[in-house]
């Protein structure tokens, strides 16, 4: 008897953790390697790790709605903390899935967003003002490029 209660005092102690990440369900070579380093840190400490796939940017409005009920899934029950790629889940007019009322139905709650900041929250930014910078001086000076040109990406980005 004392030995199942010192059982069931070790099992109801310990929580295995779990991250969730919201992101789209497209598996583009940036989205891989967020998903790859996502991954590869969850498996080093023991963490499981859930994908919540759902629409992307250009998808349309029916794909959107039959995509986003994914987010509908996630419980802080079951997930300890998410990690949101917030630009993903925006387009035109708006985000895909109400993101800050998630966060204020469930005040606490750790999440770190990646590019577009949400209210408080701790964000992970591209700078992408530098970052092309950079590419244009290594083109012109170590590759010696005159002519460039850019192409740009959906507009929501």
């Amino acid at each position: 008897m004392e030995k199942d209660k010192a059982l069931k005092t070790t099992i109801t102690s310990y929580q295995h953790l779990a991250i969730g990440y919201m992101g789209p369900k497209i598996l583009d070579p940036i989205h891989i390697k967020i998903l790859s380093g996502i991954k590869k840190v969850t498996d080093r400490y023991d963490i499981t790790f859930f994908h919540f796939g759902g629409p992307h940017t250009g998808d349309t409005k029916e794909v959107i709605s039959q995509s986003s009920f994914v987010y509908n899934l996630i419980s802080t029950k079951r997930i300890n903390g998410i990690i949101c790629w917030s630009s993903q889940l925006l387009d035109r007019d708006g985000y895909f899935f109400d993101i800050e009322g998630f966060v204020a139905r469930h005040p606490g709650f750790p999440v770190v967003f990646i590019t577009n900041p949400v209210k408080d929250y701790p964000t992970v930014r591209v700078d992408n003002v530098h970052g092309i910078h950079e590419i244009i001086n290594h083109l012109i000076h170590v590759h010696n490029y005159r002519k460039l040109a850019f192409m740009s990406g959906p507009e929501t980005h």
